[in-house]
């Protein structure tokens, strides 16, 4: 009994730190979370620890800084995704549910959905988004390369995320051709994230696409950046 007491205690300790940091953190960003936002937030992290014996998840080293890590690096590209009208958002490779999850909840306008590879994750995945308020969440559990070859899935999505994918050049030309017409790809990477895709649009000039803007953002609570590219068909001032 005390062994189940003093877990639990542990489980609010951490899920009252993760509820504090993922606050003061979306504040440094520059926008706020609702009470319903936040747990559903809570309940992703939360679904990823429990999970965490059976699936690997994220890197072992980064469970002491889940909100830093991955929620508010996900976040950094709020600014980004309107509120309306409704778009239609992949995230390519969504692993353990970031960008995408978290992009959702403070978007829920948004028709997100996570394509992972990989079973047990699709697995995970499904549950968490069959326990977070967001009924245009979806999951599809397939690879990238097949779903390209899909009519149903061409030229659909307005919005197209890419996180801890690499190389991203090869990433973005695989991605392209789920893009809508008017659709933007946004792609975390590293320092070298800009030179990548103007080298990539300098490799192939056949590739309608063009460089948008790119954004270099402090993490909150990490020593890092956030290097942020947004790329999609040119326009008069790209």
């Amino acid at each position: 009994m005390f062994h189940v007491k003093q877990a639990d205690h542990l489980h609010r300790k951490t899920a009252s730190c993760d509820a504090s940091a993922i606050r003061d953190g979306c504040g440094t960003l520059g926008f706020s979370v609702t009470d319903a936002q936040l747990c559903d937030l809570l309940l992703h992290l939360d679904s990823i620890r429990t999970w965490s014996g059976r699936v690997n998840l994220v890197a072992p080293n980064d469970f002491p800084r889940l909100v830093s890590r991955h929620v508010l690096d996900s976040l950094t590209a709020l600014p980004w995704l309107p509120s309306d009208p409704p778009l239609s958002l992949l995230d390519i490779g969504s692993g353990a549910g970031f960008p995408g999850i978290p992009l959702q909840i403070l978007r829920p306008n948004l028709h997100v959905t996570l394509l992972e590879s990989r079973r047990k994750r699709a697995l995970f995945l499904r549950k968490v988004a069959a326990q977070v308020s967001c009924p245009h969440l979806s999951v599809l559990h397939a690879r990238a390369e097949e779903v390209v070859e899909d009519p149903e899935h061409r030229h659909r999505y307005d919005l197209i995320t890419l996180r801890a994918v690499a190389p991203l050049a090869q990433a973005i030309r695989l991605a392209f051709p789920l893009l809508a017409p008017s659709g933007r790809i946004i792609a975390y990477g590293g320092p070298d994230a800009r030179e990548a895709v103007r080298r990539l649009l300098d490799e192939c000039p056949s590739l309608p696409l063009a460089l948008l803007d790119h954004r270099r953002i402090p993490v909150p609570f990490l020593s890092r950046f956030s290097y942020l590219v947004l790329v999609g068909a040119p326009t008069e001032h790209a």
